[in-house]
């Protein structure tokens, strides 16, 4: 697995892979704190070309 930032580097691995759909985890933010915080999964469902699942951390 790449090394480096998160957001790109899932991206950048799920094309060269050819993957049918990425699938990511999110921890319940939202608002502000998740703005403030500059989510990955934010990122990831904003710039990704392959179908994004965001799965909820179930408490």
């Amino acid at each position: 697995m790449p090394e480096g930032f998160p957001k790109e580097d899932i991206l950048k691995t799920a094309e060269a892979w050819g993957a049918d759909l990425i699938i990511v985890g999110i921890h319940g933010k939202s608002g502000f704190t998740l703005w403030a915080m500059g989510s990955i999964t934010l990122h990831i469902t904003l710039h990704s070309t392959i179908p994004v699942m965001i799965v909820p951390v179930r408490k």
